[in-house]
């Protein structure tokens, strides 16, 4: 496939919105779960996010563009990435880890007890600004830059981690319904699948 034909069928493979309004959901609903007291079900939250994701690509974005099959070389990179994303994941829980540590009063000063609120925020901030990288997606790491400010403007102002989570997810979340809105006016229906239903 021709790279720059291939590059172009690829801004427009992440451009529909639904990986922004997704992400974006579950970061917000993460914040909710904590706030209302399932602070457990918040890990659920990406998990329901990527089935979601799944079928807004199946439902209303390959209708419109079909699948796309990518070359192995870009394949490649983007199962690089992902590992690269899994092992990054693994440093973010560790950085939790010591996060409920610190925010339990193990022994840390007063600034860093005080900052220890924004760690939810930093933590999707830092997972924001890895998928922009991994992804080469500019906005992403935009919202990854967003939260890290959020997380650390919050907690020295003194706002909950919850409050955090969902302020930084509302950023996705808008604009994902921006993008997609544009994407479902601009990318109609194939005709043919409109006549076969």
């Amino acid at each position: 496939m021709n790279s720059g034909l291939e590059e172009r069928i690829r801004a427009v493979y992440w451009g529909d919105g639904s990986l922004d309004l997704v992400a974006g959901l579950s970061v917000t609903g993460m914040g909710l779960a904590w706030q209302w007291g399932y602070f457990a079900l918040s890990p659920i939250c990406p998990a329901l996010g990527l089935v979601l994701w799944s079928l807004l690509r199946k439902q209303l974005v390959e209708p419109r563009l079909g699948s796309v099959v990518f070359t192995e070389e870009r394949r490649q990179q983007e199962r690089e990435g992902l590992m690269l994303l899994v092992l990054a994941g693994g440093a973010a829980l560790l950085m939790a880890g010591v996060g409920i540590w610190m925010m339990t009063g193990g022994g840390s000063p007063a600034v860093m007890s005080r900052i220890s609120a924004g760690i939810p925020a930093f933590i999707i901030g830092t997972a924001g600004l890895l998928s922009g990288a991994l992804l080469q997606l500019r906005r992403l790491a935009v919202y990854g830059i967003l939260a890290l400010v959020i997380g650390l403007a919050g907690a020295l102002a003194g706002f909950e981690p919850w409050t955090l989570l969902v302020v930084s997810g509302l950023v996705p979340l808008a604009a994902g319904m921006v993008y997609l809105t544009r994407f479902l006016k601009e990318y109609p229906r194939r005709a043919e699948e409109e006549a076969g239903e």
